[in-house]
C-alpha cells in the first residue's frame, strides 16, 4: 500500500482568514481567443463565432451592441441557461435567427461600466434541448468594440480587483417559508470569480446569516434558517443586506435586491398569517457584559459587549445611536437566541477610564418599541489605558510562555512555535533589539490579538542539540508606551527536546504551523499529497453546540491520482490559556463535493483518523497533477465553553 500523511497545525482565533482561490476545471475547445467553458453533457452546442455589431466602434449610453453566436453544427433548440450578461449587464432575451444563428441585444445604460477596446466582457450560457449547455466568455471575431458610456472621450474601465453580480436569486422563490426552514440566496459573480468573501454585515430578515458557502465557477450561497423570534415577512418582501470584497480588501460590493422575481414569504409560526412586527412587545434586555470583563486595554484592542434580550427576539437593530466610551459603534451582530453584540476598538485619542467605569449609551430597537442600554450589568472592573501599559510607566509583563509542540523530540527541518500571552491582552507589542530560540534569532512576530503573540523557530541542520525541556529561549518586547520586557523561560514546563542531526524522518509526515495559511508542505508538481491553501469561512464561533454557528474551513488540497481514500484527524481544541480544552471527538465532521458521497464523516476521537474515508472521484483542475479537491471542515462548540483562541493539530492521510 502506497500512502501519504500530512500532519500540521491548526489555530482558530476570532480574526478572519484571508480567503485564498480553488480554481475552476475543465473547459471546450479554443476558437481563435475564446475560450468556450463548461461543457457539461454529451451533445452539448458548440459554437464556431462569437462575433459583435459593430465589431470597430466606440459606444455610448443609449446605444446597442449586437452579439451574434452560430453554433457549429446548425442546431436550432438552443435558449439561455441562467444568466447572460454582456459587459456585466444581464439580457434576457435570446433571439433564434434560424440556420444555428442567435443574437441577444445589449443596450448600454447610462450608469453602465466602460470598457477599453476588444475587452468588453461577455458571459452567456446556451443549452439545447437534450439539457446541453455550454458557457461563452469571450468574442472571437478579434473586434475592437470599446464602450464611452459617458460620451466624454476618455475610457475608464473598472478598477482592479472590482467585480459584480450578473444574477441574485433565491431558493424558493414562491411560498411561505416556518420555523426551522432554510431561505438560501444564490449570487452570480459575472466574471466566476471564486475568491469572494463576505466583506461586512451580512443579514436576511435583519438577521445575520447562518452560512456562506463559495461554490464554484463564480456562484456562491448564503443561507438563513428561520429562527422562533424574528419578523414575519410578505411574500417578495424579505429584506436582505449582503456586503461582498475581494480577496485583496480593495473593493466592496454590497447587494440588496434580486435580479429575478421572488414571491418567498416568511410566517415563522406557520398559521398562514403574515404578523407585522412579530416581535411586538417591548425589549427587555436581561444583561449587559464586557468581554474581557477585568484588566486594562490599549489603542489597537477591542472590547465586545453583549446584550440578553429577554425574550430571545431575533429582529432587534440599532437605533439613532451607539456609543462605548464616547465612541459610536456599529454593526450590531445578532448572534442568535436574542444574543446580540457590538465591537468598540479603542483609537489612539479615546478617553482613558478607570477599572469598572468605561460608559456605555446605546439605543435598541425592534420596529415597535426602543430601549436605551445606558450601564454594564456585569459589574465588569475593565479599564482603559489608550497609551499603553497597565497605567505603571508602560511596563507590562506576561502571564504564559508556551511551546507548540511541548513533548517530543524535534530534528531539522521542523517547526517549534513559541506563544507569548501579554498579562493584560496588550495588542500593541513589538519586538525590541533582539529574540532567540535555542540561540536563533526569530522575526517575524505574529500578532495573534488579544495579548496573544508567536514566533516560529525553524530547526537548522547545524543547531545546537537540547536535551528535554532546556531549549532557552531570549527575547525582549516593546510596547507603545516605550516599556520593554525580556522573557528568558518557558513557564509551561515543557518536554521538547532538540537532535538537530538525527533521523527525525517520518516518510511522507510534512510537519508545519499554520495560521491562516499553510508554512511549509511538498512541492504539488508530482502529484503527491499537499494542502495548497486554507480558508477560513467562518472565524468566530458562538458556544451553542450546533455546527451552524461553529467554524468553518475550506481545505484546498493536491491528492494523488492513485490515492482515492482520504481521511483526516484531529487533536483536542486547546485553548491560549493552556488549560481549557474543546474535545474533537463528536465536535468536528468533514466533507468534499469531490467525494462520490457528500454526506458527513465525523470525527470520533482525538488524534485518530475518521472512518469511513471519504472516496475521491472528482477534480477541480484536470489540469494540474493530481486531482484538486476541497475539504469542508467544520467544528462546533459546546455550551460553556470559554471564550478565546484555541488550537488544534490535523492530520490528513490518502491510501490507495
Amino acid at each position: 500500500m502506497n500512502y501519504y500523511t500530512l500532519q500540521k497545525q491548526f489555530l482558530a482565533k476570532m480574526i478572519s482568514v484571508v480567503a485564498l482561490s480553488a480554481l475552476l476545471g475543465g473547459f471546450l475547445g479554443l476558437l481563435s481567443n475564446a475560450m468556450i467553458t463548461n461543457a457539461q453533457a454529451s451533445g452539448s452546442p458548440t459554437f464556431s463565432s462569437v462575433a459583435a455589431v459593430p465589431n470597430a466602434a466606440t459606444l455610448h449610453a443609449g446605444q446597442t451592441l449586437e452579439v451574434y453566436f452560430s453554433e457549429a453544427n446548425g442546431a436550432t433548440d438552443l435558449t439561455l441557461n441562467g444568466a447572460c450578461t454582456i459587459n456585466g449587464v444581464a439580457v434576457t432575451e435570446l433571439q433564434n435567427l434560424t440556420g444555428g444563428l442567435y443574437r441577444v441585444n445589449y443596450l448600454i445604460g447610462a450608469s453602465d461600466p466602460e470598457a477599453n477596446a476588444g475587452a468588453v466582457p461577455i458571459n452567456c450560457t446556451l443549452q439545447n434541448s437534450g439539457g446541453g449547455s455550454t458557457t461563452i466568455t469571450a468574442f472571437t471575431d478579434g473586434n475592437t468594440v470599446a464602450i464611452d458610456t459617458n460620451s466624454n472621450g476618455t475610457i475608464d474601465p473598472p478598477a482592479s480587483g472590482s467585480f459584480s453580480f450578473s444574477s441574485v436569486t433565491t431558493t424558493p422563490n414562491s411560498g411561505l417559508l416556518t420555523l426551522g426552514q432554510n431561505l438560501d440566496i444564490y449570487l452570480q459573480e459575472t466574471n466566476n470569480n471564486n475568491t469572494l468573501t463576505i466583506g461586512g454585515a451580512c443579514t436576511i430578515n435583519n438577521v445575520d446569516i447562518s452560512q456562506f458557502d463559495v461554490l464554484g465557477n463564480g456562484q456562491y450561497r448564503i443561507r438563513h434558517t428561520i429562527t422562533e423570534h424574528e419578523s414575519d415577512q410578505a411574500p417578495g418582501a424579505v429584506p436582505f443586506s449582503c456586503r461582498f470584497g475581494n480577496s485583496s480588501g480593495s473593493h466592496f460590493v454590497t447587494v440588496t435586491a434580486l435580479t429575478a422575481a421572488s414571491s418567498v414569504g416568511i410566517d415563522v409560526n406557520g398559521n398562514g398569517t403574515i404578523e407585522y412586527g412579530h416581535d411586538a412587545a417591548a425589549i427587555t434586555i436581561s444583561s449587559v457584559a464586557a468581554v474581557p470583563n477585568s484588566g486594562t486595554i490599549h489603542a489597537g484592542q477591542s472590547l465586545d459587549v453583549y446584550f440578553q434580550e429577554s425574550h430571545n427576539y431575533a429582529s432587534i437593530t440599532l437605533g439613532s445611536s451607539c456609543t462605548v466610551n464616547g465612541v459610536e459603534v456599529s454593526p450590531l451582530h445578532n448572534l442568535t437566541g436574542g444574543l446580540y453584540k457590538v465591537v468598540y476598538t479603542v483609537g489612539a485619542n479615546d478617553s482613558d477610564r478607570a477599572a469598572g467605569t468605561v460608559p456605555i449609551n446605546c439605543i435598541l430597537a425592534n420596529g415597535t418599541s426602543t430601549v436605551t442600554v445606558t450601564a454594564f450589568t456585569d459589574n465588569n472592573t475593565l479599564a482603559i489605558d489608550v497609551d499603553g501599559g497597565n497605567g505603571g510607566g508602560g511596563t507590562f509583563t506576561f502571564s504564559s510562555v508556551a511551546a507548540v509542540p511541548n513533548t517530543g523530540t524535534l530534528t531539522a527541518g521542523q517547526n517549534l512555535q513559541v506563544y507569548f500571552q501579554e498579562s493584560t491582552n496588550n495588542a500593541t507589542l513589538t519586538l525590541g533589539s533582539s529574540c532567540t530560540v535555542n540561540g536563533v534569532a526569530m522575526s517575524p512576530l505574529q500578532n495573534l490579538t488579544g495579548g496573544l503573540y508567536k514566533v516560529v523557530y525553524t530547526i537548522g541542520a547545524n543547531d545546537t542539540d537540547r536535551a528535554a525541556g532546556t531549549i532557552p529561549v531570549n527575547c525582549m518586547f516593546n510596547n507603545s508606551a516605550g516599556g520593554s520586557a525580556t522573557v528568558v523561560a518557558f513557564t509551561d514546563n515543557n518536554t521538547v527536546a532538540i537532535d538537530a542531526n538525527g533521523s527525525g524522518n517520518e516518510g511522507s509526515t510534512d510537519d508545519g504551523n499554520i495560521d491562516g495559511d499553510v508554512e511549509g508542505g511538498s512541492n504539488p508538481g508530482n502529484g503527491t499529497l499537499d494542502v495548497t491553501s486554507i480558508t477560513q469561512v467562518e472565524s468566530v464561533a458562538t458556544a451553542n453546540g450546533t455546527f451552524e454557528n461553529g467554524w468553518v474551513w475550506t481545505f484546498n488540497v493536491t491528492v494523488p491520482t492513485s490515492e482515492t481514500s482520504l481521511q483526516m484527524k484531529f487533536g483536542n481544541w486547546t485553548h491560549s490559556n493552556g488549560t481549557n480544552t474543546i474535545a474533537a471527538a463528536n465536535n468536528i465532521r468533514i466533507s468534499s463535493q469531490q467525494a462520490t458521497a457528500t454526506s458527513t464523516v465525523t470525527i470520533t476521537a482525538a488524534n485518530t483518523y475518521a472512518t469511513p474515508a471519504l472516496v475521491i472521484s472528482g477534480d477541480m483542475d484536470s489540469n494540474q497533477p493530481g486531482r484538486q479537491i476541497q475539504v469542508k471542515v467544520e467544528a462546533r462548540v459546546p455550551s460553556g465553553s470559554l471564550n478565546g483562541s484555541y488550537t488544534t493539530n490535523w492530520g490528513i492521510l490518502t491510501t490507495e
